[in-house]
């Protein structure tokens, strides 16, 4: 059986390698305790995904796309131009 949220993670992944990342470079983490969720609730968690340091939070959950808003972050340059990306 999957891991909780193994599917949204092997997503944001090929996203990364889509735009010319390299997927390994990226730590993605899904925290879904209370005390680290900036809007606690049984369907809402956070993506912690951690790039040369830097973390950037992401909310996930029931009516919640964090996969695309990573993916739109990734194309508009907020983790850095990707080595393969084309301009």
């Amino acid at each position: 059986m999957d891991k909780p949220f193994s599917q949204e993670i092997q997503d944001a992944r090929k996203r990364i390698a889509e735009v010319g990342g390299e997927p390994k470079a990226f730590d993605i983490e899904v925290l879904t305790e209370p005390e680290v969720c900036s809007t606690p609730g049984p369907d809402v968690y956070t993506v912690k995904v951690l790039f040369k340091g830097c973390p950037t939070l992401y909310q996930g959950g029931s009516g919640l796309d964090w996969v695309t808003d990573f993916e739109y972050d990734l194309k508009w340059g907020v983790f850095g131009a990707m080595p393969g990306k084309k301009r």
